[in-house]
């Protein structure tokens, strides 16, 4: 609602508190866990979704903003999931078919969202 971001103050602290709400979401789904294999370089690798860790200071940041005209717009990493040097193309399908889609829902959808805390 335009409430929640109608001065800088606001959009700051929604911008921090759906970058906490990101941030969790990836924990509670395991999207931040890598795939390893221990001692061998070409085992799988990556798979995992990254997001700016949230400090105890609610500040300004880049990774999740409110724009003017209410858009969010969150930046976070896709570390592609490989094996040695190739993709390994279903698992990536699963992150951006599934996982990606199932994040957002979660997190920075108002819907999905705590209405009293937003």
């Amino acid at each position: 609602p335009p409430v929640s971001h109608q001065n800088k103050v606001r959009s700051v602290a929604l911008g921090d508190y759906l970058n906490r709400v990101f941030y969790q979401s990836c924990k509670d789904m395991g999207a931040d866990v890598k795939a390893r294999e221990a001692g061998n370089w070409n085992g799988p690798k990556g798979g995992d979704i990254e997001i700016s860790r949230p400090t105890q200071h609610v500040i300004e940041q880049s990774a999740v903003r409110i724009l003017p005209n209410g858009d969010i717009c969150a930046q976070f990493t896709v570390n592609l999931p490989a094996r040695g040097r190739s993709i390994l193309g279903y698992k990536a399908v699963q992150i951006f078919d599934q996982t990606l889609p199932q994040l957002v829902q979660k997190s920075l959808i108002y819907t999905s969202l705590d209405a009293n805390v937003v």
